[in-house]
């Protein structure tokens, strides 16, 4: 029998016979990067101004979930593209970037939308790579 704890702080009692796999991140978390696209009008500050507050409220919000305060790296500029974006990190426990993301999304769009209403669904993006 074997006795883990899990992310909630509760205890698990394993049997030998189900555990079929085990795996570890190096880091304990996966990196998920948010780039955020500039809206056309919007200063690249007043931009910075509105993603880091709101990641802050995330990370507050899934305090369980999201391991370490939100890294901000500022504008960017996208080639060949022509635009500009923020880039923006969160580390969640893996296997719950999926818990997170959606709200990220959505606190975008809603917080660029109220500056921008142009501003589209796919103008935010979020990749997860392993930390």
């Amino acid at each position: 029998m074997r006795i883990v704890n899990n992310f909630l702080g509760q205890t698990v009692y394993l049997p030998n016979r189900t555990i079929g796999t085990v795996s570890r991140h190096r880091s304990g978390c996966i990196r998920m990067y948010v780039d955020v696209q500039v809206p056309p009008g919007m200063e690249d500050d007043a931009l910075v101004e509105v993603i880091e507050p709101m990641l802050r409220g995330v990370r507050k919000q899934f305090g369980a979930i999201v391991l370490a305060e939100p890294e901000v790296f500022g504008v960017r500029d996208a080639e060949p593209g022509g635009w500009r974006y923020v880039r923006a990190t969160l580390r969640p426990w893996p296997g719950q970037q999926s818990t997170v993301e959606p709200v990220v999304r959505q606190r975008i769009l809603a917080a660029l939308r109220q500056r921008s209403p142009d501003y589209q669904d796919w103008m935010p993006g979020v990749t997860n790579r392993i930390a």
